[in-house]
């Protein structure tokens, strides 16, 4: 199975600080990290469903700038923002988190990543 992170950097403006929360996702068999990022194949429909609402979100929290990237090795699919605030990134990610899940991908817990 494929395994890679979903990742949110949030930037914040006020106090000029960031934090960027994480969790694994283990992708269902066949269908690999890449081709899910690029929603190609068999992930297509995967990716297309996992972000279906995208706009929902973005509206609601600002959300945008879609980002992957390799961090230690680790492949991870996600987003930036400068717009959420401090006291709603848990909420955010946690909205995600359930998303996904409910998307029949296996996620684990949410981390901090040091900066």
């Amino acid at each position: 199975m494929s395994r890679l992170y979903f990742e949110f950097k949030f930037d914040f403006e006020e106090d000029e600080t960031s934090q960027t929360l994480r969790f694994e996702m283990t992708l269902p068999e066949g269908i690999d990290h890449e081709d899910f990022w690029y929603g190609r194949g068999n992930a297509s429909v995967l990716y297309e469903t996992v972000f279906s609402d995208f706009d929902t979100l973005e509206e609601k929290y600002g959300i945008h700038d879609v980002d992957g990237s390799a961090n230690d090795g680790e492949f991870a699919v996600g987003f930036c923002t400068y717009e959420v605030p401090k006291d709603k990134t848990m909420e955010l990610m946690l909205l995600w988190k359930k998303k996904v899940d409910d998307c029949g991908i296996t996620t684990g817990d949410i981390i901090e990543v040091a900066e």
